[in-house]
């Protein structure tokens, strides 16, 4: 058994012993035929002790039930959008996200976004523990639990809770480049902010992680690495 399934069970059994909290709380997910995974995961999703006060799915082009499912959830603002080549990896995804945040940028009372996959499952006190903790620590901008036998040392994407007082300062969308993702890390680390793991909240997700990769990830994963600056040996280095 999981160390996810194993903390799931104590989370029904005693709950989670904390003082409760409010935040506003956005919540963006991108979505290309999921049809297997969405609905499980917006089960949990809904299930926050913490309630996000809006959740915004992109649907990238979907051609199977993933549109029809999620339309079942009255809770769930759509936004359609057509599909990229690819998403591993791939600048565009930026543009896909931007689609999501470009709803929630104009609202005044959101305190904190989160980008969610479409495969994540989170146990039910995911917002409340990673919240309260940024809350304590003013320094803290961006962070993110950990995925269950996957090996992390940086915040995910895919979890990742951002304050939104922090990315409104750098102008509230993902730049559409190699890299987006890790810009905001360099961002807020350039800002003197801290980014965050916390390793002891445990996620899962619905399919597996990824072990190896072809080489057009590395390819493009090098395209990242060129585009935040850093030079051809580190890139290099980390290909490796």
């Amino acid at each position: 058994m999981g160390c996810f399934k194993i903390y799931m069970e104590v989370y029904e059994k005693r709950g989670f012993d904390s003082e409760k909290m409010s935040a506003k709380i956005a919540v963006v997910i991108v979505a290309r035929n999921e049809e297997k995974y969405i609905k499980k995961t917006l089960i949990h999703l809904l299930r926050q002790t913490i309630k996000p006060t809006k959740i915004v799915l992109v649907n990238d082009g979907s051609t199977d039930k993933t549109r029809a499912i999620v339309s079942q959830f009255t809770e769930i603002d759509i936004v359609d959008c057509k599909p990229h080549e690819s998403f591993v990896t791939k600048k565009q995804l930026a543009d896909t996200i931007n689609a999501g945040i470009e709803k929630i940028r104009n609202l005044s009372d959101v305190e904190y976004v989160m980008i969610l996959g479409a495969d994540h499952i989170l146990p039910a006190n995911y917002l409340e523990r990673v919240i309260k903790r940024m809350s304590e620590n003013p320094q803290i901008v961006i962070a993110s639990g950990v995925i269950d036998g996957e090996f992390s040392v940086t915040v995910r994407g895919s979890g990742r809770i951002v304050k939104a007082e922090f990315w409104k300062k750098i102008g509230f969308f993902y730049p559409v480049n190699y890299g987006f993702e890790s810009y905001l890390l360099f961002k807020a680390r350039s800002m003197n902010y801290d980014v965050v793991l916390f390793d002891d909240i445990i996620t899962s997700t619905q399919r597996k992680s990824a072990s190896s990769y072809n080489s057009k990830l590395y390819y493009n994963y090098g395209q990242a690495l060129k585009a935040l600056g850093y030079s051809l040996h580190y890139s290099l280095s980390q290909a490796g």
